[in-house]
């Protein structure tokens, strides 16, 4: 989720790198910031990130600060230029979803998840972004479908080969305490029990900050997911119930099992078997139709421009590689073999449909 923040940003920021012409100079020039008095502009900001090299990802044990393969600004102007054609290219072949379908799918993937719209406004998206990212979910998904035909035979007959792929996973909420001392272990000790509840000594005794926060929350609950030697410490804990002090480097972690979930078939519903038929839909899409293709004929027949200064030089000697790539396709005698690939695409704001939940 915080990737996916990260990317909205870097959207947010890329649009104003290319989407402001002369009669919007002056709005470029707005204050993004002050520091002690003196300002940022969003010019100074945008020019910053057209060039930037560097991003923090999360890497399971914090943020890290890693290389990016090309800067960041042009990365985002690629993913937002690529949707765009992408959404041109859904609406030259009478694919492009309407204001009632898309929210029609938001309704859908709200039975779904239950709170979908407020994960995402809680990632820092707007309604208006929700719907966008809606929007190219499904136009890209037509446009694999297109023609594509799959039957209720055909669903029911997938369902019942795959039953791993329709069973609720084993479940488990869990409380940790983490501490970096055996001085630290002897005081939760001590507080549990004396009879304090497990998430008030997560609060106060904790040294991962997470657990301070949620009240020692674990944020996984699919024991499938869990790392293999937490899953077995839940198998033997019973609930309400917790467990032995685990050494992990220089600390020791402590968990709390509040209750338990076995694994179960899933209701096969009507709502389900679509999303089956959704998903084998696009299996065979992919296999009938190069979207990637399309859309690189799509980007080479463009007129794209740029007016951010740095990105516009970037964008350039991206399209002439790409000219270049094309020409030598086209005639292989020339022998060149170098080319730029495909801007990628902008990652969808969820996976596409299948049969788990």
């Amino acid at each position: 989720m915080k990737l996916r923040y990260a990317y909205a940003a870097l959207a947010l920021l890329t649009l104003g790198a290319f989407g402001c012409g002369k009669k919007d100079a002056a709005a470029a020039e707005d204050t993004l910031a002050t520091v002690n008095g003196e300002k940022i502009s969003t010019k100074d900001f945008v020019d910053f990130l057209a060039s930037k090299q560097t991003i923090y990802v999360n890497a399971g044990q914090g943020p890290q600060l890693v290389q990016a393969a090309q800067p960041v600004g042009f990365q985002g102007l690629q993913d937002l230029i690529n949707k765009k054609l992408l959404l041109q290219l859904a609406k030259d072949q009478g694919v492009l979803p309407t204001d009632a379908e898309i929210s029609k799918e938001l309704d859908t993937r709200t039975a779904q998840q239950g709170d979908y719209i407020q994960t995402m406004t809680r990632a820092g998206l707007t309604l208006d972004q929700i719907k966008s990212d809606v929007m190219f979910d499904l136009a890209r998904e037509r446009l694999l479908t297109k023609g594509v035909v799959v039957t209720p035979a055909e669903v029911d007959t997938y369902i019942k080969e795959n039953p791993k792929g329709f069973t609720e996973p084993a479940k488990a909420s869990l409380l940790y305490i983490a501490v970096g001392s055996a001085t630290k272990k002897a005081q939760v000790d001590k507080d549990l029990a004396g009879g304090a509840s497990f998430q008030t000594v997560a609060t106060r005794y904790s040294e991962d900050p997470q657990a301070r926060e949620t009240g020692g929350q674990y944020p996984i609950s699919d024991e499938s997911q869990m790392p293999p030697q937490l899953q077995a410490i839940v198998d033997k804990t019973s609930p309400l119930k917790a467990s032995d002090w685990i050494p992990v480097g220089q600390g020791f972690v402590k968990f709390y099992v509040q209750s338990k979930t076995p694994a179960k078939p899933m209701a096969i519903t009507p709502a389900l078997k679509e999303r089956v038929r959704r998903n084998m839909a696009v299996q065979r899409g992919r296999l009938s139709t190069d979207l990637d293709k399309k859309q690189q004929e799509k980007l080479q027949g463009a007129q794209i421009e740029v007016t951010q200064p740095m990105l516009s030089k970037m964008w350039g000697a991206y399209m002439d590689n790409v000219k270049k790539q094309a020409a030598a396709t086209s005639n292989p005698s020339t022998g060149s073999t170098t080319g730029a690939p495909a801007p990628s695409s902008p990652a969808p704001s969820q996976p596409e449909a299948t049969g788990k939940k």
